[in-house]
């Protein structure tokens, strides 16, 4: 359905009658030879800003320019200027005449805008005499035409009054910087009789092609989308910032790396395109010039230093973890980007602030780009400075956190006089804290390794210790010690029918002769999680429940083991996705646990229980193919039931 617009369809009419005016007044080529250059740069002028506002007492005479002895603002100087150098070198062409004069061949068209059919008015609307709002709002903007002087058969070439320079009529249409707005321009570039209408000697109709900017194009609003989200990044950036600063927990700081990622590279590639349009329309890009030209230099320089100094942190943390001898080059470089970044950013966020300021002050908006460049500087600037840290710094606070965390594990009086050792003779054969402390972490990793690797290889050993006469079947089901495991339907029927009476696990409680166990456990669970491929990222923390329950026995990280063995196949075998493996995990342990309960009338840690638990848990390992065919459907059912109870 068509757009019903009256003040549009007026603003058209209006358009069409300047243009009509133009057609009727201006030529479509004028010649200028060399020492009528002064003349040229006058037109020009009264082509953008019209005549001047006020008339100087200097004599007119050949050294001057002509316009000369009137007096424009200095920032209209600058751009009258840049386009009389602009015609000059690109149009100057040799006129072939007796003398062998160089000149120009000069034209000039206007492009008129206004609103988009249907959009609201986006500027202020100026007042009527008698005080009503005036939504006409019509802006003639006058392109330059040239002959171009770099081809030996003479084309037209155009310049628009930012001194962009376009090498056909159509690359004008489809390039040109004009805001978002409905352009009325005269067709191919130049003013000419319109075929539709009819032509005689003294009337004719000007040939017009009315379209929407270049602003209005998709590829436009794609980039406008992406300089809001990089906006609203770089805000968000700032924040969790702040929050890894205070709340340095493993979500928030790696929300924080992937925000400033994202708003580095979007801002690098915006700024370099920026860079590359100037370039291809024979704008400077020297940022020793152009303050447009250096805020995209900034751009650039501040989030490439800035996304190095982010995955600098990260690269020397990781390397101060691993306990590597971080050399003095590594450290130096490291310092270099840190004080680079906020040096840079610092500087990027005066400039663009006053650029964008200056912008609003005479052309009464701002872009989106240059919000974006301005909060990517913020970011980055803001970030280094509250999360400052040089090398030094970082590699020992990094190191003393590892060290901390691995001593409070340390329950056992020898554990602790081992790593006493290895504290003393680290610091024998270093000369600084830093590389004892590398050694000391390196002694760390390595016994955390054989630790893993040996609680990961206890299955063999465990089934080494199978006796022939603990299982038998009896009526079809499995005996075990007598013991004949419960129906897993029966287990499901439980949990349902006691749900609201048993209290859950409290995860919270714990001693000291327990906290070592837990870690063991965790540590155990994601190497098992690592080392088994799993199709998803899981969050040992997930685990929880279970883990808090089994930090209690002797023997938790065999048992572990067995039962995430089970649990993946019993995964496996109900098509549920490995994310639910946490589910499984914590089904086959309340499923052990229930028969324990079921045959002892109670479930705790001394020597009969837990020798119980380990041969159950055996046997459920062991004949795995008729233990999971068993507890499938079961485990289908729990998914669906008891999992929806606690969410309700």
């Amino acid at each position: 359905m068509a757009i019903i617009d009256p003040e549009w369809d007026e603003m058209l009419n209006i358009a069409e009658l300047q243009q009509q005016e133009y057609y009727e007044l201006l030529p479509e080529w004028t010649r200028y030879t060399k020492n009528e250059y002064k003349y040229l740069k006058q037109n020009i002028a009264f082509a953008i800003f019209g005549p001047p506002s006020e008339k100087t007492d200097v004599a007119l005479n050949d050294n001057l320019y002509y316009f000369n002895i009137f007096e424009y603002l200095p920032s209209n100087k600058k751009i009258i200027d840049i386009i009389y150098d602009k015609i000059l070198e690109f149009g100057e062409v040799d006129l072939k005449t007796e003398t062998g004069t160089k000149g120009v061949y000069y034209g000039l068209i206007y492009n008129i805008t206004f609103r988009t059919k249907g959009s609201s008015v986006t500027k202020k609307s100026t007042k009527k005499e008698n005080g009503e709002e005036n939504k006409i709002n019509i802006n003639p903007s006058p392109i330059f035409k040239i002959k171009s002087s770099k081809f030996e058969e003479q084309q037209t070439w155009y310049i628009d009054i930012e001194g962009r320079v376009y090498k056909s009529w159509i690359q004008y249409k489809k390039k040109n910087n004009s805001p978002a707005c409905t352009m009325v321009l005269p067709k191919d570039g130049f003013y000419q009789p319109d075929e539709n209408f009819e032509i005689t000697e003294e009337d004719s109709t000007v040939w017009l092609e009315i379209l929407d900017s270049p602003a209005c194009s998709t590829l436009q609003t794609f980039l406008n989308i992406g300089d809001t989200a990089s906006s609203a990044l770089g805000i968000a950036g700032i924040g969790l910032g702040i929050a890894s600063m205070l709340t340095p927990v493993g979500p928030v700081v790696l929300g924080a790396v992937a925000t400033g990622a994202a708003t580095g590279l979007w801002t690098v590639g915006r700024s370099t395109q920026k860079l590359i349009d100037r370039s291809s329309h024979k704008q400077t890009i020297n940022p020793l010039y152009d303050r447009s030209a250096l805020c995209s230099w900034l751009a650039i320089t501040g989030g490439t230093v800035g996304l190095a100094s982010s995955g600098g942190s990260i690269i020397l943390t990781k390397l101060a973890a691993n306990g590597s001898n971080i050399g003095n080059i590594t450290r130096v470089a490291y310092n270099t980007l840190v004080l680079s970044n906020i040096g840079i950013n610092g500087f990027g966020i005066a400039h663009q602030a006053y650029c964008m300021y200056e912008k609003y002050q005479t052309e009464g908006k701002v872009e989106l780009a240059d919000v974006a460049f301005l909060s990517a500087h913020i970011l980055f600037f803001g970030n280094s400075v509250m999360n400052m840290q040089l090398a030094r710094n970082l590699i020992e606070s990094t190191q003393g956190r590892i060290l901390d965390d691995y001593r409070a594990t340390l329950r056992s009086r020898n554990l602790r006089k081992q790593f006493n050792r290895t504290k003393r003779a680290a610091a024998a054969n270093n000369f600084d804290t830093m590389s004892e402390n590398a050694q000391v972490i390196r002694y760390i990793n390595n016994k955390m390794e054989l630790r893993l690797k040996n609680n990961a290889g206890n299955i063999p050993k465990i089934l080494d210790s199978v006796q022939e006469n603990t299982v038998s079947f009896k009526n079809g089901e499995m005996v075990i010690h007598g013991i004949s495991l419960l129906k897993p339907m029966k287990f499901v029927e439980i949990l349902r029918e006691h749900y609201n009476e048993c209290p859950r696990e409290n995860n919270n409680e714990g001693n000291s002769g327990t906290e070592d166990m837990l870690n063991q456990l965790k540590k155990l669970l994601s190497h098992l999680l690592k080392s088994n491929e799993t199709e998803y990222e899981l969050d040992v923390n997930k685990f929880n429940e279970t883990l808090y329950d089994m930090r209690y026995l002797k023997n938790a990280t065999s048992v572990l083991t067995l039962i995430f063995y089970i649990s993946r196949r019993l995964i496996t075998e109900s098509s549920f996705p490995l994310n639910c493996l946490h589910d499984a995990i914590h089904f086959i342990w309340r499923y052990i646990k229930e028969i324990l309960k079921r045959y002892l009338n109670r479930f705790s840690t001394d020597e009969k229980t837990l020798k119980l638990l380990n041969e159950i848990t055996r046997v459920l390992y062991e004949y795995i193919e008729d233990s999971v065919k068993e507890l499938s459907p079961a485990f289908a059912r729990y998914m669906r039931e008891i999992l929806k109870m606690n969410l309700s």
